[in-house]
């Protein structure tokens, strides 16, 4: 007999309640933002408790349960008001239960049952800065095995449950709904045994949830076991019987995963009902908002089975050895038999319980395990292991220069099957393909770490990550792209280039050293020189300098001087310029004085330009020698992580003192060599001060890399059953997504995935710069398609006119064409065509699933029969029959002519409207009974109708 082995914990998720004779189970109180309220500064919320009741309960039933919420400020616990929820089902409530006798060979208690009730309503809040805390109190709970509650039932614990809605302090700006919890089927655990749970939530806003076990509260007592809020909010902690707490409300052998909500561990030995609150932290940008709460209470059964079960596949591209061991651990198991699947082979078996295997060749075996083989309550199941050896992924490239496109050849190998997908990472925010031999156009040159992940059709997956070296066209840096020079004077061209390049200078007239970076040239006329740059990689470039020639102005400065570090001595210069510039600028008080004070840091050699009216230069050069400052060497410029540190290192050939600024993340300022732990990036000032009083100064950049931003979007999207949608992260360079079901690639940044039922994916993102792992989550809430009929009232004919279309199974509706119908967006319009007309209708049902159909209303013309009657007679006496006279069931009416006359042939009425009716009036005055004679030309869908008679008036 075989049975799923995911039932052997069979768990139910239970909810925040509780209720007077020990009839809750379970439940939960949550709120949904829905928009601004009626009022400004107000914000709109619907309120929802979902409550869990044992289907034998000889309590309250739950469609008698009545539900009011206290709202509370939690500024300072005030009631601020109460809020009745109504019931939002009808007939019995819904049920969800295990299935007796599922498991043949259960030992113990197997039965659980569960009624659900949902009680919701919506409320307007004045925003506050503190927010709101929303609670109900009730009694009580079921007897629970760890918790103080005795003697029963008249000591019976009730249970207050609680969620808090963010204020402006917290939340300044946007909004937020509250986390809820995924509600799961019924599941029973087995005393003593492992066992796991998911216990984990969702979160409308897709807020970051943490999770813990926290402590329950009592509530309301036998005596008031529904009392109405309380004018201020009090929480009282469960009595929990030790080892057991809120914190270890199943002792400490069970925990709960902080990240997932999953509670993993051993049961408690002791079978019986646990009080379990868990508390969900849900965090936005790394500010708490709220702290969400779940009470429920677990039952711990005694009972235990053996059964067999093994991953679906095992696989490995390796080598021909595989691991087995079986996924369920229970007690009942005494024996174990292998058979590995090898054809015609005798020695394939084996009764270890993790047995190794070998296969003898490549292939895919089905492999057996038996547990209990031959006895009253065994198991079995089957599995494939697939042996695919010698897979690898390789590629090779050619990196061309700039702006040409780089090239790269995949030469992965397979020995079995055949290379199937390709998946490129170009090392850049952008660049990937599924190509096999893609071209990709860097957009600057720099080393990449490509990466090509390959797949081949055995089902083998291997990746490989090279460095690639894009070379581009070197830069060159010219001082400006023209300068002067005086007639019969030399000027010293200067260029460089990154990378470091070779240069050629043309022309090649009045020029020294013309494959340099700094030629000297001496034009006798204007004269524009070219530089060829050639770097390493056969990358070039070119650029040009304009050389004029100028007559000169006279200039004479003072002679080679000695100074001081730190001393000043005046420049007096004479000379034919009309205006001076000083170069170097440094230590000199007026760069365009004639004679500036000079007052350099060290030796400098300062040239003074005079430029007269032409224009021209002159030049004459003062050396000042400052004796010399002390010499100070750096540690290189280093990068590191967020949290790091770096030693910094600064030497000097003479004696000298240390110090270091800033001293933010330095542990010792003072001293040549301090650890650096900046939080951001910092570029550290080293000055040392030598015997004489002289100083230097150096500095080190110490770059942070910051902490990469994961996101995936969109985070949360509605489909409908049979569509997609793709999930885009983004934030580092290796991506896992799971579940791995109903998805394209589970390793792409972007993915398309097609569930066919409300599913939250996780994308596990790696960055590996710093080598930090994160997840985020994105929900797609999957609607079924749902029916739509449509039906008629009638068709139309001579003297039918109008008929009523109505449309079923969806809540919002488009009826086309509209011309003819009263109204186009309602379930049920009234359709008035001239002629044979199919109607359209597309219908939506507030998912993201539309549906359309058809219905044809026919116009029968065939035997016109001798109608069109006009009434004899009418009594416009305001008695609602008969008040008016008028052309009455005459079908379609496409244009109408209608007179009312007198017996002296004065026209009392006319109109040219179908629904025209003569009241009997003429100019407001109630004419006197009589005959009176009226005329219709017509023209109606089944042709021209032309009626003259007479009409009595009564009164």
């Amino acid at each position: 007999m075989k049975f799923y082995k995911h039932n052997i914990v069979v768990f139910l998720l239970l909810f925040s309640k509780m209720a007077v004779a020990s009839h809750i189970s379970g439940g939960e109180l949550f709120y949904k933002y829905i928009g601004p309220g009626a009022l400004p500064n107000t914000d709109e919320y619907r309120i929802t408790v979902r409550l869990f009741r044992e289907c034998n309960s000889t309590g309250q039933a739950l469609n008698t349960e009545s539900v009011t919420v206290g709202i509370f400020y939690t500024a300072d616990n005030s009631l601020y008001t109460s809020l009745y929820l109504n019931k939002l089902w009808d007939g019995d409530p819904p049920v969800i239960q295990n299935t007796p006798g599922a498991i043949p060979c259960l030992t113990g208690d197997g039965s659980l049952c569960y009624q659900i009730g949902l009680f919701d309503s919506v409320i307007d809040l004045p925003k506050t800065a503190e927010g709101y805390t929303l609670s109900w109190v009730r009694c009580c709970r079921q007897q629970v095995t760890n918790v103080r509650n005795t003697p029963y039932p008249d000591s019976a614990q009730g249970s207050t449950f609680i969620t808090h809605i963010a204020g402006t302090n917290v939340l300044p700006t946007g909004f937020n709904s509250s986390p809820e919890f995924v509600v799961k089927d019924t599941v029973l655990v087995c005393a003593g045994k492992p066992f796991k749970l998911d216990f984990s939530a969702f979160d409308p806003d897709n807020d970051s949830l943490a999770y813990t076990f926290c402590d329950a509260y009592s509530g309301a007592t036998p005596g008031d076991p529904d009392p109405p809020p309380d004018d201020i909010l009090s929480l009282a902690k469960l009595p929990y019987l030790y080892p057991y707490s809120g914190g270890e409300p199943l002792g400490k052998a069970v925990t709960i995963n902080a990240q997932t909500g999953l509670i993993t561990g051993v049961a408690p030995p002791t079978a019986g009902k646990y009080v379990v609150q868990v508390c969900v932290e849900e965090y936005r940008k790394g500010v708490l908002l709220n702290i969400h709460h779940k009470d429920f209470i677990l039952k711990i059964a005694d009972c235990d089975f053996a059964s067999a079960q093994l991953n679906p596949s095992y696989l490995t591209c390796g080598g021909f050895g595989l691991q087995f061991e079986n996924q369920s651990a229970s007690a009942a198991i005494y024996s174990y038999f292998w058979d590995f699947g090898v054809p015609g082979a005798t020695n394939d078996t084996s009764s270890q319980p993790q047995p190794f295997f070998n296969y003898p060749d490549s292939g895919t075996y089905k492999v057996k395990l038996v547990v209990n083989r031959r006895g009253s309550c065994g198991d079995s199941t089957t599995t494939l292991a697939e042996i695919y050896p010698g897979f690898a992924a390789k590629f090779g490239f050619v990196a061309p220069c700039l702006p040409a496109a780089s090239v790269f050849t995949d030469s992965s190998s397979t020995r079995y099957g055949k290379v199937a997908t390709w998946q490129w990472n170009f090392g850049d925010s952008t660049g990937t393909s599924n190509s096999q031999n893609p071209s990709y156009q860097y957009q600057g040159p720099g080393t990449r770490n490509v990466m090509l992940i390959v797949t081949n059709s055995k089902g083998c997956a291997d990746s490989i990550t090279r460095q690639v070296f894009v070379p581009g066209q070197p830069v060159i840096t010219l001082p400006s792209a023209d300068t002067s020079v005086c007639n019969l004077d030399t000027l010293r061209l200067s260029v460089s280039a990154s990378p470091s390049s070779t240069f050629i200078w043309t022309p090649a007239i009045n020029i020294i050293n013309a494959n340099s970076s700094s030629p000297i040239v001496f034009p006798i006329a204007q004269t524009t020189y070219t530089v060829f740059a050639l770097d390493s990689n056969g990358c070039s470039n070119t650029a040009s300098i304009v050389v004029n020639v100028l007559s000169l102005p006279t200039v004479s400065t003072i002679g080679d001087t000695a100074i001081c570090n730190g001393s000043s001595i005046t420049l007096s210069t004479t000379g034919t310029g009309t205006g001076y510039q000083w170069l170097p600028g440094i230590g000199i008080s007026d760069s365009t004085s004639q004679s500036p004070v000079a007052s350099p840091l060290f030796s400098t050699q300062y040239i003074v330009t005079a430029i007269n009216t032409s224009g021209c230069l002159a030049k004459d050069t003062v050396n000042l020698i400052v004796h010399a400052l002390p010499v100070v060497t750096v540690s290189p410029d280093s990068l590191i992580c967020n949290g790091g540190s770096a030693q910094l290192a600064a030497s000097s050939p003479v004696t000298v003192s240390y110090s270091w600024t800033p001293i933010t993340g330095l542990n010792r300022p003072l001293t040549a060599n301090p650890v650096a732990s900046p939080t951001q990036t910092t570029t550290y000032k080293v000055a040392v001060t030598d015997s004489n009083a002289c100083g230097s100064t150096d500095t080190v950049v110490i770059t942070v890399i910051p902490k990469p931003v994961f996101s995936v979007t969109p985070s949360s999207k509605n489909i409908c059953r049979g569509d997609s949608v793709v999930l885009t992260a983004s934030g580092g360079e290796v991506y896992q997504w799971l579940p791995a079901t109903n998805i394209y690639s589970d390793t792409s940044a972007a993915t398309a995935v097609f569930p066919q039922n409300t599913i939250t994916y996780t994308v596990a993102i790696t960055s590996k710069t710093c080598n930090i792992v994160d997840s985020e989550r994105a929900v797609v809430d999957v609607s079924p398609p749902f029916p739509l009929n449509i039906t008629k009232s009638n068709d139309l004919d001579c003297f039918i006119g109008q008929a009523t279309l109505h449309a079923t199974g969806g809540t919002e509706y488009v009826w086309t064409p509209t011309a003819t119908l009263s109204s186009p967006d309602i379930d049920d319009p009234v359709a008035s065509p001239f002629e044979t007309t199919t109607y359209y209708v597309t219908a939506r049902n507030g998912t993201a699933c539309v549906e359309t159909d058809s219905i044809q209303l026919k116009l029968i013309t065939d035997n016109v029969p001798n109608g069109y009657y006009m009434a004899s007679a009418f009594t416009p006496n305001g008695d609602g029959h008969n008040d008016c006279f008028g052309v009455k069931d005459w079908g379609g009416i496409k244009a109408i002519q209608f007179s009312v006359y007198n017996r002296w042939g004065n026209l009392l009425y006319y109109s040219e409207s179908p629904s025209g009716c003569w009241d009997g009036t003429y100019k407001g005055i109630a004419q006197a009974p009589g005959t009176y004679v009226y005329q219709v030309t017509a023209s109606t869908v089944c042709g021209n109708v032309y009626r003259k008679g007479t009409i009595v008036l009564i009164r």
